[in-house]
């Protein structure tokens, strides 16, 4: 692995883990994250499945997230984090089959919908992120075509 490639998924690791304490700046996101309550999963868990999720997305989007301009990029921060959303809601799904603590496959559907109403904070966010695995992975951010 050449350094351009360790660089791209050490930013994305700790882009992913600090969505994790930027999320909980969204009221009911707080609630569902903020403990082991809501998806019945400590803050450790949560916090490997976010670096999980985040440098999944970051490798099967690398390419588009290089090559983007302008709008392109504005449209894939804002997408790109809803692909992430479901991501983690499979990955907390097989958790929760493995361990067999409950039935959680609604998070399926409602991890999307809690995304949606934390619109305010996930948009900006992940086109800030997009910005930020742009220039990890060119080393500029272009932001006209």
């Amino acid at each position: 692995m050449n350094s351009g490639r360790v660089k791209y998924y050490t930013v994305a690791l700790v882009v992913s883990l600090l969505w994790w304490p930027l999320l909980q700046l969204a009221p009911n996101m707080r609630r569902i994250l903020g403990g082991p309550g809501v998806l019945e999963v400590g803050t450790v868990v949560q916090l490997i499945m976010f670096a999980a999720t985040g440098l999944t997305t970051a490798f099967l989007f690398r390419r588009a997230i290089s090559n983007s301009r302008g709008v392109r990029s504005v449209v894939l921060g804002v997408v790109l984090p809803f692909v992430s959303t479901e991501l983690f809601c499979i990955l907390l799904v097989i958790y929760h089959s493995v361990i067999g603590t409950s039935d959680i496959w609604h998070s399926i559907i409602w991890g999307p919908v809690m995304a949606v109403g934390a619109f305010y904070v996930v948009i900006p966010l992940g086109i800030a992120t997009q910005y930020i695995m742009q220039w990890a992975e060119t080393g500029s951010v272009p932001v006209r075509e």
